[in-house]
Order: C-alpha cells, then sequence, then structure tokens
C-alpha cells in the first residue's frame, strides 16, 4: 500500500467520524431550538439554519465526499458533490455574516432592535439564503465550477468584510462596557 493510499483512507476516516459527528450534535442543536418555545429568538432561528446548513454538510456532503475519496470513479458524481459543497459552503458563510449583522443591530438599535428585526423576516432571510445559494451552486451542474467560483469569489471577500466591520465595532463597545 502507497503512502497517497494510507493517507487518502485516514482522510476518510477521519471524514467518517466528523459527518457522523456532525449529524448529531447538530440534530441535538435543531431539535432543542425546535422543541423549546422559549428559544424561539431571532438570534436562535439564525442559529438554527446554520445548524440545519451543517446537518446537510454531514448527511450529504461529506458522505458524498467519502465516496468520492475512496472510488476514484464518479464523473457523475463530481458535480453533485461539487454543488452540494458550493451550496451549503455559502449558506454558513451567508448565515454567519447574518448573525454577525444581526448581533450589530441588536447592539446599535437597542430597544427598537425588536420591532424591525422580528423572527418572520430573519426566517425571509434564511429562506432567500438557502435559495440564492442554491440557484449559485447548482449553477456547476450547467456552466462548471469555475464560472461559480468566479461568482463565489467576490460574495465571499464581501462576506468577510461585513463581519470584519461588524465585529471591529462590537469589540469597540465591548471594550467601552468593559472599561466602565
Amino acid at each position: 500500500m502507497e503512502v497517497t493510499d494510507i493517507l487518502t483512507l485516514a482522510n476518510a476516516g477521519m471524514n467518517v467520524a466528523l459527518a457522523f459527528l456532525s449529524t448529531i450534535s447538530n440534530a441535538f442543536v435543531l431539535t432543542a431550538i425546535w422543541k423549546t418555545p422559549s428559544l424561539h429568538t431571532v438570534t436562535n432561528v439564525l442559529v438554527f439554519g446554520l445548524a440545519l446548513s451543517d446537518l446537510g454538510v454531514g448527511l450529504l456532503t461529506q458522505p458524498l465526499g467519502i465516496f468520492l475519496l475512496t472510488n476514484r470513479i464518479g464523473n457523475v458524481a463530481v458535480p453533485i458533490f461539487q454543488m452540494f459543497s458550493g451550496s451549503f459552503s455559502a449558506i454558513s458563510l451567508l448565515t454567519i455574516t447574518a448573525i454577525s449583522v444581526e448581533r450589530y443591530l441588536a447592539l446599535k438599535l437597542h430597544l427598537r432592535h425588536q420591532e424591525l428585526v422580528t423572527v418572520r423576516r430573519v426566517v425571509y432571510v434564511l429562506v432567500l439564503i438557502w435559495v440564492c445559494s442554491i440557484v449559485a451552486a447548482s449553477s456547476c451542474l450547467w456552466y462548471g465550477v469555475i464560472l461559480f467560483y468566479k461568482a463565489a469569489s467576490p460574495v465571499i471577500v464581501m462576506c468577510l468584510l461585513i463581519n470584519i466591520f461588524v465585529y471591529q465595532k462590537l469589540y469597540r463597545v465591548c471594550r467601552v462596557h468593559h472599561a466602565r
């Protein structure tokens, strides 16, 4: 057995364990938020959306990736894997950005936050994130993955810049509160 075969099997084994762990832990998070009415807040709705996308990674993307890694066939399965991994990656990144923006708005708007940022509006944003991400990632099936990467790159940079800006503002507020 060659070194690359050993590394491939080690990678597959690690992905099996991580897929199992991801599936179980995110299922617990989803169940806890779903069954506990006091957790039906704006932030937890966003966390629910993030846990749902991570559950999709554990149930769909990682097993398909393990299959492709170990079987070395898959001219048909590779675009499907790229679509799943691209859509779940986009959903996770956009949801994390939405969580950080929501936290910033909670700090910035104070008492108006509950009036302006409602659970219904957050659900609409999550549905929009899911639909746009799935449509964009499914372009891999028709136009190839390179076009998706070219279209996704500015969105990734924009999300990173938004997160940097928001967390910088949050850090400043926390520093002021800590100084008091």
